[in-house]
């Protein structure tokens, strides 16, 4: 026998919460992610990145991969202790940028409810991708400053939890030793 728990309904509306947050995450200079993404099927992939404005990302995938991109080079390794290659001439990556970004406009952004992450008291808000073709859902865990603590993203055969941590702290990332 499942149970879940169900908002209020109708439940708030979170467009003024999640205009916000928007508005304070795009803000930050540096901060941490730690992913897992799953299609369902058994195997969960685990990843770090941390990020730098404007551009830079360092990222560890599944305890093996390596990348770091610096504005339009990136270099990458398959494994740590393998020699790094380099790219260029690559698109930078834009720091702060989160998934949710790039499936604007928002629909259905609603409030459902409250949730304490990493003891930190949030609001969760959902919303779903406004563009035709796969729908993909949202909900974010939002702290009183406005930081998005924790994410989901669901898509058919697509599921990926977030937990965002290290707003604004001491990350430098640099070019790899070679």
């Amino acid at each position: 026998m499942a149970s879940f728990h169900l908002p209020q309904l109708p439940a708030p509306d979170g467009s003024a919460l999640l205009d916000r947050a928007q508005e304070r995450i795009h803000q930050l200079t540096t901060y941490r992610l730690y992913e897992t993404l799953s299609s369902g099927l058994g195997t969960t992939i685990p990843a770090l990145y941390e990020y730098q404005a404007p551009n830079r990302l360092r990222s560890l995938v599944n305890g093996q991969s390596e990348s770091i991109w610096l504005g339009t080079d990136r270099f990458t390794r398959d494994h740590p202790g393998a020699p790094w290659e380099m790219e260029a001439g690559g698109p930078p990556i834009p720091v702060p940028s989160f998934i949710w970004d790039y499936f604007k406009p928002f629909v259905d952004t609603s409030i459902l409810g409250t949730a304490t992450v990493d003891g930190v008291p949030t609001t969760i808000v959902s919303f779903t991708d406004g563009q035709k073709g796969t729908p993909i859902w949202f909900r974010l865990w939002i702290d009183p400053q406005g930081l998005v603590r924790r994410a989901e993203m669901r898509a058919p055969g697509h599921f990926m939890n977030d937990r965002y941590y290290d707003f604004d702290a001491p990350i430098s990332i640099t070019p790899p030793a070679t």
